[in-house]
């Protein structure tokens, strides 16, 4: 007979595996906290001795330490923008840049055509007249 989670040896090694973790996590945690806090101070009577002051410091550093990490995130983030906006702002002048010389280069081979339709005409002018010079002679 074959029992649900049991291995061909009988022992319970898969089925300690299979084990799902219940509950999530709560998103009102600091609420909860500051709460805790508040039913402490009203519990302590502001007593020194009551044990309390070394959570309340362990609190603390894990508020500025979640700050800091939160700061460094952020400056992160900015300065992954700024890099961005950096490179965005380059690409940009380069278009320009090659925008302006395709421009520049199209602009001289107008005037190279139209400098060569000029002489050719005046060629062509040069050799009407030499063909009528000769046939007026």
């Amino acid at each position: 007979m074959v029992t649900p989670g049991l291995d061909n040896d009988g022992d319970y090694s898969r089925r300690r595996g299979t084990k799902k973790k219940r509950g999530r996590k709560n998103k009102y945690i600091t609420q909860i906290d500051a709460e805790d806090d508040e039913e402490a101070d009203q519990m302590s009577d502001g007593s020194a001795d009551d044990g309390l002051d070394g959570i309340r410091e362990e609190d603390e550093e894990d508020e500025e330490e979640r700050l800091a990490k939160l700061a460094a995130q952020q400056a992160q983030t900015e300065a992954k923008a700024k890099e961005e906006a950096g490179r965005k702002k380059k690409e940009a002048e380069e278009r320009a840049a090659q925008q302006a010389l395709k421009k520049q280069q199209d602009e001289e081979a107008r005037r190279r055509l139209e400098e060569e339709a000029r002489l050719k005409a005046e060629a062509e002018e040069a050799a009407r007249a030499a063909a009528n010079a000769n046939a007026n002679e």
